[in-house]
């Protein structure tokens, strides 16, 4: 109810890699809306464990230059179907569209060609039989997860042996080729694996990432957790407490609009050793371990609680009018910025620009020969 006033919020220890990153999901659209109607509210969401995950490529696709390429490696094992998006920029027309062109070769040595608007179905061989489709391609103009973007679908089926031998996807090196015919536009797409190796419960190894071919494009920034790329939510890195800097796994900004990411850091864990947060068990008298950015978020998310209480109008707010620029302004304000090299005291969290990655890969649009521009 957004006519409740009550002081809330809200942990959202969740998050997926698929999707455009660029905040208009409609998961983060409503989570933006809700936060912009509502007083008194903070959502705060984790900022993704994908850092060192090789889930993330962008190809920077000059006018009419060479194809630009990356692998994606599927595991022989994978129960559940695996999935690879590419992302094109928002405001391609479709003539920019219509000069793309994106080759895919299977594991087993098909290939097809796909242009906007085309749907491919592959298998595990180079001429397919009835039956042996197994894997499906499709180049949409409008893709349901982002506003007015491009997207191409790569979803490939399960590839763990049965038996039966039936519907077992292609397995092995899939080979993503990108063409810009464009005499003068240059466009960026940005690649992004789901992952889908469980958190929680049975443990099993993540079963596709992607690989560099000829060229360095796999990227370690830009792998934040949908929904964490919302505007107006709070998204939240992992920190060790031994250790000064952020954790090896924790996702890496900067967001689709070169803004900080992630804005603030928590613990998660103690070191290497110890990657892991001991909490409260299930039962009386036991305790748990937890870990991640998720764990990170719960953190900040407890933090965020005790502060948002002790704003009463005695305290130094006054009558602090609690909207979610306001609280993002005072709150963060309140955490102390330390360099690299300064341990961060338990449990704050803390903002570390030094973090962020550097250099002209993650600037934003760059200048290539002759002004040409690069759209992302």
């Amino acid at each position: 109810d957004i006519t409740v006033n009550r002081r809330l919020v809200v942990n959202l220890s969740y998050g997926t890699m698929g999707g455009a990153h660029d905040g208009q999901s409609p998961l983060e659209m409503a989570l933006d809306e809700l936060v912009e109607k509502r007083m008194n509210l903070a959502i705060v969401a984790a900022a993704g464990n994908s850092r060192l995950s090789q889930c993330h490529a962008r190809l920077t696709l000059r006018p009419q230059s060479r194809p630009q390429s990356f692998i994606w490696q599927v595991s022989p094992d994978a129960d559940v179907p695996s999935s690879l998006e590419l992302w094109f920029p928002a405001n391609l027309s479709d003539t920019d569209l219509a000069n793309l062109t994106v080759n895919i070769v299977a594991p087993g040595g098909q290939s097809v060609d796909l242009t906007i608007g085309n749907i491919e179905l592959l298998a595990d061989r180079p001429k397919p039989e009835p039956g042996d489709v197994a894997a499906v391609a499709v180049f949409t103009r409008n893709a349901v997860q982002s506003q007015g973007r491009a997207m191409l679908l790569l979803f490939c089926g399960k590839t763990i042996f049965r038996e039966d031998n039936f519907g077992r996807a292609p397995y092995g090196q899939w080979r993503i080729e990108v063409v810009n015919r464009s005499p003068d536009k240059c466009v960026e797409v940005n690649a992004y694996v789901e992952r889908n190796d469980s958190a929680f419960a049975r443990a099993r190894r993540q079963q596709s990432f992607l690989m560099n071919d000829q060229e360095a494009v796999v990227q370690e920034c830009e792998t934040g957790a949908n929904p964490s790329s919302a505007s107006k939510v709070f998204d939240v890195g992992a920190y060790w407490l031994s250790y000064a800097g952020s954790a090896p796994f924790s996702s890496l900004g900067p967001s689709e609009d070169s803004q900080l990411f992630p804005e603030v850091y928590a613990p998660s864990g103690y070191g290497s050793a110890m990657p892991k947060l001991r909490v409260a068990g299930l039962t009386h008298g036991t305790t748990s371990q937890l870990g991640g950015t998720s764990a990170a978020a719960a953190v900040f998310s407890r933090w965020a609680v005790n502060w948002l209480a002790s704003q009463t109008p005695d305290s130094n707010l006054g009558n602090f009018e609690f909207t979610y620029s306001n609280i993002k302004m005072e709150l963060l304000s309140a955490v102390a910025l330390r360099p690299i090299g300064e341990k961060p005291p338990l449990p704050a969290p803390y903002i570390d620009p030094e973090l962020q990655p550097k250099g002209s890969s993650i600037s934003g649009p760059q200048s290539g020969a002759g002004g040409d521009q690069c759209v992302r």
